[in-house]
């Protein structure tokens, strides 16, 4: 199979968004190409590259089948034993204080005032004709301040500067509360991806795609060099990755693995620890004797080793990213650099995992 062909397909293992490196065993062969193919367009074409945005909390906005309109945020909207889907504000900050049956915090308190003062600015924008509901992540709840003639704000781990005599500052100036959103559901539960051009701008400001303005730099011969291995061992990696009786899940053991080395800060090692990992996981132990008796098993060293060769030229991508003098500047403890970026054709995101660790899977 063509690695173009992926595009169009449901891919199974992860998530919708897969880093950039995990394609070598989520697509096999193939996808260890789609990578290094993303890779070389960067050089020359970024105009489907945008900022991941580090918002949160995670907020669920739109209207009922009455057309009654909903703010609520990931576990009020999927909550079974509380009516977590109010129509009000003063409903939305009774609904987090009461919830649960842990102390009522001053932390809680204050969430819940913050909800509900963001009430407002969601509603106008959320066109009556709307049934379903928008799902994204808060950016700010009240107008960032300007510091160095840019407005700063941070959601969660990561601060963002903007110009504000850009575009977009200039749309962030007019507001009083910031969103990115991700998808939309249906009254019937069928989510697709949102389409922003169906809110109203106004209080409420919805952050356009971010695109990169700038391409890197790119080690062409360093991608030779792993294109040529990933033809070398195609084979041998495809057959390792294929379904097998009993043992039909070789991905998503290897996805398991590949985050748990991340989130523990020791992706360096990961060429050397699948062994020891797999006797002390949660893979039976029938299942883990398969494993060690394959034919291809000393092939999943070399889709470890093409993980982080991967990885390495995509860090690099994203360190000059960062670099570069753009509208939007994102930072981590003042240090230059945010969550990463999305490439949008290909489906992939560009994460930094050494900066990030619990989440990032």
């Amino acid at each position: 199979m063509r690695f173009q062909e992926l595009l169009t397909e449901e891919r199974t293992v992860g998530r919708e968004l897969q880093h950039l490196e995990d394609l070598i065993f989520v697509d096999g062969a193939s996808g260890g190409l789609e990578a290094l193919d993303v890779l070389k367009k960067l050089g020359s074409d970024v105009s489907d590259v945008s900022i991941k945005w580090d918002g949160t909390p995670a907020v669920i906005f739109g209207r009922n089948e009455d057309g009654e309109f909903i703010l609520t945020d990931l576990a009020g909207f999927g909550a079974k034993k509380y009516n977590g889907r109010v129509t009000s504000a003063k409903d939305l900050a009774n609904m987090i204080m009461n919830r649960g049956s842990k102390e009522l915090t001053d932390e809680r308190k204050q969430y819940a005032v913050d909800m509900a003062n963001t009430w407002s600015a969601f509603e106008s924008a959320t066109p009556a004709g709307v049934r379903g509901f928008f799902h994204g992540d808060l950016l700010y709840k009240e107008t960032p301040p300007v510091q160095d003639n840019h407005y700063v704000f941070t959601p969660n781990k990561v601060t963002y500067s903007v110009k504000a005599d850009s575009e977009i500052g200039k749309r962030i100036g007019r507001s009083n509360v910031g969103v990115v959103v991700h998808t939309f559901t249906d009254l019937d539960n069928n989510k697709t991806k949102a389409d922003a051009d169906a809110l109203i701008e106004g209080k409420l400001f919805i952050m356009p795609p971010v695109i990169a303005q700038s391409a890197p730099k790119i080690n062409t011969q360093a991608i030779d060099t792993i294109e040529a291995a990933v033809k070398k061992y195609a084979a041998g990696i495809d057959n390792l990755l294929a379904p097998k009786p009993g043992l039909s899940d070789i991905k998503n053991i290897i996805y398991t693995y590949v985050n748990q080395m991340s989130r523990a800060g020791d992706f360096k090692n990961l060429e050397n620890r699948f062994e020891d990992w797999l006797k002390n996981s949660k893979v039976s132990a029938n299942k883990q004797a398969k494993i060690f008796a394959l034919p291809e098993y000393k092939y999943f060293k070399v889709i470890f080793a093409l993980v982080l060769k991967i990885q390495a030229l995509k860090n690099n991508v994203i360190d000059q990213l960062d670099q570069a003098d753009q509208d939007v500047v994102a930072n981590i403890a003042g240090e230059r650099g945010g969550e990463g970026y999305v490439a949008a054709n290909s489906k992939t995101k560009l994460v930094p995992r050494h900066r990030f660790r619990l989440g990032m899977d």
